[in-house]
């Protein structure tokens, strides 16, 4: 009888940690926001100021770029396809740095947001968050 109910007990702990979602949705202010920006791990890293930063979009890399005048801050995306519809997936390196080390990170990101040539993309887990805005310039 104690080892059904040890077998029981594993087993349950089993279902209960395959059947765990790991995502961790994108926070509201990231999906109702209107502005091209760079958030991880729920700091906001980048925010595109048109008065006093550039953006670029080169359509035969599908690479966007956003940085400062003096170009001492910036972040791009570089990404394998361009999504046509919310919910869609899309292989993205995300890329930014300062005077410091640059940072770079690879992984597939979901679209949570399009208006016209602007997508809002999405990585969320519990072992980190990114989200990044592209605009597509054409």
């Amino acid at each position: 009888m104690k080892r059904l109910s040890a077998i029981s007990i594993i087993l349950s702990a089993v279902v209960a940690l395959v059947s765990c979602d790991s995502s961790v949705e994108p926070d509201e202010a990231f999906i109702t926001g209107s502005d091209i920006q760079l958030k991880v791990n729920g700091e906001v890293i980048y925010t595109y100021d048109p008065l006093t930063w550039q953006m670029s979009y080169n359509a035969s890399r599908k690479e966007f770029r956003a940085f400062d005048d003096p170009v001492k801050n910036w972040f791009s995306v570089t990404f394998d396809n361009i999504p046509a519809a919310v919910g869609d997936k899309v292989t993205a390196t995300v890329s930014w740095g300062s005077t410091a080390q640059p940072v770079s990170l690879t992984s597939t990101m979901k679209v949570v947001k399009m208006e016209g040539e602007k997508f809002w993309l999405w990585k969320g887990d519990k072992k980190g968050q990114t989200g990044v805005t592209v605009c597509l310039l054409r």
